[in-house]
């Protein structure tokens, strides 16, 4: 259950989940716990061959919401990555 904000990084993350992947197993990542980190580790596990379940925090304020734009959209207990950021043109 590498965390990306103590485990060293994005980069960390991705060559923990290759070391465990080599000995056969998933990896876990643990939860950010703010939207930025949310979205920014879910954008890793798409990259990640081994990867399981995000542990992710939502909603335990009602100004989470405001952090990011868009915020962070759920869909079925999944974390939407690829959505387009900012205005429509």
């Amino acid at each position: 259950m590498p965390d990306a904000k103590y485990c060293g990084g994005v980069l960390a993350l991705k060559e923990i989940a290759a070391l465990v992947e080599g000995a056969g197993l998933l990896v876990a990542p643990q939860g950010p716990g703010s939207p930025v980190g949310n979205v920014v580790s879910a954008h890793v596990c798409v990259t990640i061959p081994n990867f399981h379940i995000l542990e992710t925090s939502y909603g335990e304020v009602p100004w989470r919401a405001n952090l990011i734009d868009p915020p962070e959209q759920l869909s079925n207990g999944c974390i939407v990555v690829g959505y387009k950021f900012g205005k429509e043109q």
